[in-house]
């Protein structure tokens, strides 16, 4: 089914879904960081934490409680990270960005090219429709493996 397109609501929907998702990207890509890089500096602490414990006995104690925090930090922010998905997120999110960057670039360029007719343009519509369809379905299925 045929249906009418206006080339700029369509383009100011595309861009919107662009800016959208490059924020949802660099949010999901900072949360992703910081727990992958807190995951490593605690690890690699408990470690050293418990190594020194051998050598300096006056400090035993206090090494051996910063390595309990520091492993029930880190189940924490490790719970709290695959409630989430963060990594998922921002995969998503890249790769739905591509799809509308691309779909930006075919409707400037048929635009540019006067090759912008009804046909054209429903179908550009299509695959805007389908990029949100794609990203909803990820996003539903990160949530459903909840």
């Amino acid at each position: 089914m045929s249906v009418k397109v206006d080339a700029e609501y369509l383009r100011e929907n595309i861009e919107h879904h662009i800016e959208r998702l490059g924020r949802n990207q660099r949010l999901d890509k900072k949360y992703t960081t910081w727990i992958t890089l807190y995951n490593a500096f605690s690890g690699a602490a408990i470690t050293a934490a418990i190594g020194v414990s051998q050598y300096v006995p006056s400090l035993e104690t206090a090494l051996q409680i910063l390595a309990i925090l520091l492993g029930a930090t880190q189940a924490i922010i490790n719970a709290y990270g695959s409630l989430f998905g963060h990594k998922r997120l921002w995969i998503i999110a890249a790769q739905s960005r591509r799809r509308f960057f691309e779909l930006r670039e075919d409707l400037t360029h048929s635009e540019k090219t006067g090759n912008l007719d009804e046909s054209t343009l429903s179908e550009l519509y299509e695959r805007y429709k389908d990029g949100l369809k794609r990203e909803n379905s990820a996003w539903d299925e990160l949530r459903e493996r909840d």
